[in-house]
């Protein structure tokens, strides 16, 4: 029997929301982590990449008037955090307060089901390897083919060549909860890239314009802005930035989980 592995890190899935989100409603749940794909509450599946890939303990953020059905969903899998204002930064700071003063966290989004344990081993390994306190994941265009594809809301243009954002974060808990204004604008701005752009200065704004923005430039000013190290990992795996933000979306990872072979339930 394979021996499963331990990357030492703890991670935070948030999976907060409200009823009114178009999937949430479409399938009358409460948060839109709980609707179903192929029998299975979406965050099921990025609690099982997560165990795959060693990542634990698992804690998972969400509504009080989801705590129930979440608890249910994911089974023995992780521990629930429930809030009555399931916002982003009410969830966030639920999480960073539960995993306490540990050198780093795991942070992702619960609307994920299309990750695997390979693509997040690869993040957080490279992760590490920059040695920033804060680490976001992002997905060169290249890498996008169909039909992931389908999910790009946002389209970044640097230098390095057109990019996506990711969903996950490695980060130093005491780093955001010290800059954690600066991470709601980040987070509310996260589908604009003018909004980031206005974020990070109007420099910023010129140089997005321009085709002029790089890598570099945002570390630099992810520094001055968060006061840590910032870095960003550009993943080749397209599932990290393949999140459920309509119905159709789940018909789309419905046809790519039975090409890997998961059956309905």
């Amino acid at each position: 029997m394979a021996q499963t592995p331990d990357l030492g890190l703890p991670a935070v899935l948030l999976a907060g929301g409200r009823p009114d989100d178009k999937v949430a409603a479409s399938q009358g749940k409460s948060v839109k982590a709980l609707a179903e794909l192929n029998g299975r509450p979406i965050v099921s599946y990025v609690v099982e990449a997560l165990e795959g890939a060693g990542v634990r303990p698992i804690w998972v953020a969400t509504s009080v008037a989801a705590a129930t059905d979440m608890h249910a969903a994911i089974a023995d899998g992780a521990q629930i955090l429930a809030t009555a204002e399931p916002n982003f930064t009410d969830t966030l700071l639920l999480g960073l307060t539960a995993v306490g003063d540990v050198p780093a966290v795991l942070l992702c989004t619960a609307d994920l089901p299309l990750l695997t344990p390979e693509a997040v081993t690869d993040f957080v390994d490279r992760a590490r390897a920059t040695g920033a306190e804060v680490v976001y994941s992002a997905v060169a265009l290249d890498d996008l083919k169909p039909p992931y594809d389908s999910a790009v809301r946002v389209k970044v243009k640097l230098r390095e060549g057109p990019m996506s954002g990711g969903n996950i974060v490695l980060a130093k808990p005491s780093a955001l909860r010290h800059a954690i204004e600066v991470v709601q604008k980040a987070f509310a701005g996260r589908k604009s890239p003018l909004a980031l752009a206005r974020l990070f200065g109007p420099m910023f704004i010129v140089r997005y314009m321009t085709g002029t923005l790089d890598i570099p430039r945002l570390r630099e000013r992810g520094r001055a802005i968060l006061g840590c190290g910032v870095d960003v990992v550009i993943s080749h795996y397209p599932e990290v930035c393949f999140d459920i933000d309509n119905p159709e979306h789940l018909d789309v990872a419905q046809a790519v989980l039975a090409q890997r072979g998961h059956a309905p339930q």
